[in-house]
């Protein structure tokens, strides 16, 4: 009796949306439960559960970047232990980012097999962003490390728990290298709560399906994400597709995309040299960066998993920013992951536009406030990604004020929590004024972000990309506007940052974030003149801008705008 007499379809779809279930009961958990508001605010995390060799099978919300790199982790975990060193009880942990982290050492991976019979027949794995791991910069992310070592604490796929008992040893080592010590226990006992829950789920499926039949749900489950991947891959025009870009320090990145019938192939080779600095790629972040374009141009809305990423294929150099090597740093990775994001993106959107938006901010555009907050006298780590513009498309504009590419279901932090937490006051929060992205669809409104000074004196660590080359147009559309820090000093002075580690800042000293506007599409002149009246009301739009990029007269303008409400 084969496998498809055997299970009927509708057990094995149920098991198969159970699973899916059970990563979002876990997503639910290690947000409930974590201690640092960049992960119970801003969702910097992720969520999985892979089969017994480490292949996806199911995943939950939060950074779609993290959930590309987790079977990576399993995978490790696997090839340095074996079968035979892993045992029920076992829960690894990893933020090696050339083996089993994958990403940088802030993202800290907590992985649980799952044993039936004596057998791994499931891994619950999440990753999340902690706020502190050690290392020359509180915070950890520093834009000037010139090698690993200098960036915090390594994990290199150890034992947390072995056979059900803690390791207390390496929990001792966590504590006495992080300046954060009850945050960081927090959300290691967060991620560790929302692997219990995972198992407990998968078990019970066992229970009441049996191993085998939980073994084929998946196996069937990941055939099917791949026989729908290959099913939209056919829709595409088939052929070579290039593009360029510049770096943040003026060097050019390259890709080819080449579409045939079975493959999507991403040829990243012939790209930059790994950078002296921490603007690097591990290869699986890179990989990470391809599977989420592809997903977003072939079926979005249907499954992802191990089968859907079957057709892609990933060519680097080895060496180079999108694939580098240790002891290369790589705490600011995830800018050169959107670099490569946004080059495969640029190649396929103009011959996809009803798929893919002209060019976005493309930068996680955050800042990092470090000292003692006013209020409570504690040394605190305040950890922000901004928000910025989307693209315009081919037949609407683009969205206004959302997270970059690679951050998916996330969130900025509420402005009371940032000030309960972290002792600023945010003065300001908004849509800005800049130019960029006109077209006739407008490319999405980046925002301003004013964080003030309260403390006696505290640090600023920042980094953007798309600080000195804006977001690209489409099709006569403007280039959008840049990403940039300002510092208005207390006296007077202002300083302006597209990198900056541990710039010190005083009490009634101004930080202001801009984020850039996105792409515009089409000739801004022949945008329909009510659109631009309502962009004029909604303050989208200067009447000196309409007039410099639209070609409207200010007269006319003023006949037909009223003041904003």
């Amino acid at each position: 009796m084969n496998s498809q007499e055997k299970f009927d379809p509708f057990t094995l779809e149920v098991i198969q949306n159970s699973l899916q279930a059970a990563s979002e009961e876990m997503f639910a958990v290690l947000r409930k439960v974590a201690m640092s508001s960049v992960i119970y605010e801003n969702l910097d995390f992720g969520v999985a559960v892979t089969d017994g060799e480490g292949r996806l099978a199911s995943q939950g919300s939060g950074l779609p970047g993290f959930i590309g790199m987790l079977d990576s982790g399993v995978k490790a975990v696997l090839g340095k232990f074996g079968r035979k060193q892993i045992e029920s009880g076992d829960i690894f942990v990893s933020n090696d980012p050339y083996s089993g982290g994958v990403s940088h050492l802030n993202d800290v991976v907590l992985l649980l097999p799952v044993f039936v019979d004596g057998e791994i027949v499931a891994w619950m794995v999440n990753k999340a962003h902690w706020s502190d791991v050690g290392g020359m910069t509180p915070g950890s992310l520093s834009t000037e490390t010139v090698e690993i070592y200098q960036e915090g604490l390594q994990l290199p796929d150890v034992k947390l728990f072995g056979g059900g008992q803690i390791n207390q040893a390496v929990v001792d080592i966590i504590v006495s290298n992080c300046r954060l010590p009850q945050y960081t226990l927090g959300d290691m006992w967060a991620g560790i709560a929302a692997l219990r829950v995972g198992e407990r789920r998968t078990l019970e499926l066992v229970r009441r399906y049996g191993r085998e039949a939980l073994i084929e749900a998946i196996e069937r489950y990941l055939d099917y994400g791949e026989a729908a991947a290959r099913r939209a891959l056919s829709e595409l025009p088939r052929g070579r597709y290039e593009a360029q870009d510049w770096t943040e320090n003026s060097q050019q990145t390259r890709v080819v995309v080449e579409i045939t019938e079975d493959s999507f192939i991403v040829d990243l080779r012939g790209n930059p040299p790994q950078d002296a600095g921490p603007f690097n790629c591990p290869w699986a972040c890179t990989w990470s960066a391809a599977q989420m374009v592809f997903n977003a141009v072939t079926d979005p809305d249907s499954v992802s998993n191990e089968g859907t990423f079957r057709p892609l294929k990933l060519l680097c150099d080895e060496g180079s920013i999108f694939h580098c090597k240790r002891p290369a740093p790589v705490a600011i990775y995830f800018e050169p992951l959107l670099q490569a994001m946004d080059l495969i993106w640029k190649a396929l959107a103009p011959h996809v536009p009803e798929r893919l938006p002209a060019g976005q901010m493309n930068s996680v555009s955050g800042i990092i406030l470090t000292g003692v907050n006013p209020d409570t006298g504690q040394f605190q780590v305040m950890i922000e990604p901004n928000v910025g513009g989307w693209g315009a498309r081919h037949d609407r504009d683009g969205q206004n004020g959302q997270m970059s590419g690679a951050s998916g279901e996330t969130y900025n932090c509420p402005v009371e929590v940032r000030e309960a937490r972290h002792g600023v006051t945010i003065e300001g929060y908004g849509f800005h004024s800049l130019s960029g992205g006109e077209g006739r669809y407008r490319g999405g409104k980046g925002i301003f972000a004013d964080y003030r000074i309260r403390s006696k004196e505290a640090w600023l660590t920042g980094y953007h990309t798309r600080g000195r080359y804006p977001p690209w147009g489409m099709h006569g559309g403007r280039e959008g506007s840049l990403n940039f820090t300002r510092v208005y000093r207390h006296d007077g002075r202002v300083e302006d940052y597209t990198r900056a580690t541990n710039v010190r800042v005083e009490r009634g000293d101004l930080v202001r974030v801009f984020t850039a506007n996105g792409g515009g599409y089409g000739d801004p002149r022949k945008r329909p003149r009510e659109q631009l009246f309502d962009d004029i009301k909604k303050e989208y739009v200067t009447l000196e801008q309409a007039e410099s990029y639209y070609g409207l007269r200010q007269r006319t303008a003023a006949e037909n705008v009223t003041e904003p409400a």
